[in-house]
């Protein structure tokens, strides 16, 4: 007889353990008054300062890259000169259409980190609202 053998018969020899009928509610209960000892809260990943930060940063940004376009003297006819209550709408037109222009010019990795910012700040949104309701 091998040793493989011997101890296959070693273990059948041996009585079967069983878990005691209330072992699992027992378990749990442990888990819940150490957890209420001690409750983890949730903590989202970037926090509401970061995403103001980042807010501005990208505000800023559009400003200065508008203030450029200015200074460099290029110039946009197509819009007539149109006042509303003494309003100049010239430069409200103008800027949106520069706006839009300049993001059907930005390129397929900055559009696709910027919504994956903007996706980030979501589920952080619903996530943090899922949080306080539970």
């Amino acid at each position: 007889m091998s040793t493989n053998d011997k101890l296959q018969e070693w273990f059948h020899e041996m009585p079967e353990e069983k878990a005691p009928g209330d072992f699992n509610r027992k378990v749990m209960q442990e888990i819940m008054t150490e957890w209420s000892k001690n409750p983890t809260a949730y903590k989202p990943i970037i926090s509401r300062k970061a995403w103001w930060i980042v807010g501005i940063f990208f505000f800023l940004l559009i400003i200065v890259l508008y203030m450029l376009k200015n200074a460099m003297g290029v110039a946009d006819s197509t819009v007539d000169s149109q006042t509303v209550a003494g309003i100049n709408l010239e430069y409200i037109w103008t800027f949106i259409a520069d706006f839009f222009e300049k993001l059907n010019r930005i390129s397929p990795a900055v559009g696709v980190g910027a919504l994956s910012i903007i996706a980030l700040w979501f589920f952080d949104q619903l996530y943090t609202r899922m949080a306080r309701h539970n």
